[in-house]
């Protein structure tokens, strides 16, 4: 089935289409070639958070959106109904980036991006803007709620060196360096 609200997608470098479907859970694979529609990631209308409840290298998913590719073609999953940014190769192997979320933290369903040097960042609507760091998956505050004021989507540019932010009824823009 095809996604019925907005999600987003990406595309890999051999031209696969991965398509977040809330709706359903689950994240969506389209062979351009072959003209095939398959199952890439999380289990159709049956949510959660566990990873690979089956042995199946699939972990469960609730709400996956805001999905990414890196430049090592790993796929980058933000599911924020579990909270978590998941992490996936392109033959469905995925695993849960770990990190603790003392804040917990309520992003929103555009909330999350990977910048240049692989870090995730997470904005959280009303607390500000955090980052998982690559190096260590720590997770640590970069923009404080006060200073941001309420925010409801984050992006990159093509070069991700620069975030988007859309808070106070105004776009925001951060250089990452």
């Amino acid at each position: 089935s095809f996604p019925t609200r907005r999600s987003s997608d990406i595309r890999d470098q051999t031209g696969y289409l991965y398509i977040a479907e809330m709706d359903h859970s689950v994240i969506i694979k389209i062979d351009p070639i072959l003209k095939t529609i398959g199952n890439f990631a999380g289990m159709y209308n049956n949510p959660g958070c566990v990873d690979d409840p089956f042995g199946s290298g699939s972990p469960s998913l609730t709400f996956p959106e805001n999905v990414w590719i890196g430049s090592d073609q790993q796929i980058y999953i933000g599911d924020y109904g579990c909270g978590k940014a998941k992490i996936a190769n392109t033959t469905s192997n995925l695993a849960s980036l770990v990190y603790d979320n003392p804040y917990n933290l309520a992003p929103s369903i555009d909330a999350a991006c990977k910048d240049h040097a692989g870090n995730i960042l997470i904005l959280d609507t009303y607390d500000g803007l955090y980052e998982v760091r690559a190096q260590d998956q720590v997770l640590v505050n970069l923009v404080s709620g006060d200073d941001l004021g309420v925010a409801s989507a984050i992006t990159t540019d093509a070069d991700a060196t620069h975030i988007y932010i859309a808070a106070k009824r105004q776009m925001l823009e951060y250089c990452l360096g």
